[in-house]
């Protein structure tokens, strides 16, 4: 009876440090990180668990429905790796991120910069997605490859 009553304190408190982050009402599940939340936006009715980072460099942008399991990393900035193999040259590169409507993504899953996943997708869980996710799919694995194509 008591646990019920302090996992709903819990989450209002985690609620309220995710509208302090991000100045939005979002249903946290534990602290996460932020790196600038001026260029982070987010929509509706989002669920963040537990050790999500969101770096926001340059933009990232989430739709409404969406989920960020455990440990999930969005990042929209990093180093051009094909530039480091071409000439061992560290590049660093800015690329929005943009998670639209409906999506659900796995723990410890990573979404780097440039990269769109479509409305009613689902990223497995440990995937790193390099590469636009296409509507109504599901990817996993590393790099992120189609499983199968969603009926909605």
């Amino acid at each position: 009876m008591y646990y019920k009553i302090i996992d709903k304190i819990k989450t209002k408190l985690f609620s309220l440090y995710g509208f302090v982050i991000l100045k939005r009402k979002v249903t946290a599940y534990g602290f996460f990180s932020v790196g600038d939340s001026r260029f982070i936006q987010i929509g509706n009715n989002c669920r963040i668990n537990k050790n999500v980072y969101l770096l926001g460099r340059n933009k990232i942008e989430i739709g409404n429905n969406v989920v960020l399991s455990t440990e999930v990393m969005l990042l929209d900035s990093g180093l051009d790796v094909q530039a480091f193999i071409d000439a061992n040259n560290s590049i660093h590169t800015d690329s929005f991120v943009k998670i639209e409507d409906n999506v659900w993504i796995g723990a410890k899953a990573i979404v780097l910069p440039g990269v769109t996943i479509g409305h009613n997708s689902i990223i497995g869980a440990g995937s790193v997605v390099t590469k636009d996710v296409a509507p109504n799919t599901m990817v996993a694995g590393n790099p992120a490859k189609i499983i199968k194509k969603l009926k909605v």
